[in-house]
């Protein structure tokens, strides 16, 4: 069984760098929903 804060720890890693890579790129609509799918899965 897998340990969901490290999960948690992963995903918030990986949303953090989707915020960076959304301020470099404000227009790229799949960044966008890469962060929207991102925080749907912290906000669980």
């Amino acid at each position: 069984m897998f340990d969901i804060r490290a999960r948690r720890h992963h995903l918030i890693l990986a949303y953090k760098s989707c915020k960076l890579l959304r301020s470099l790129h404000q227009n790229d609509a799949n960044v966008k929903i890469f962060v929207i799918l991102l925080e749907i899965n912290i906000d669980s």
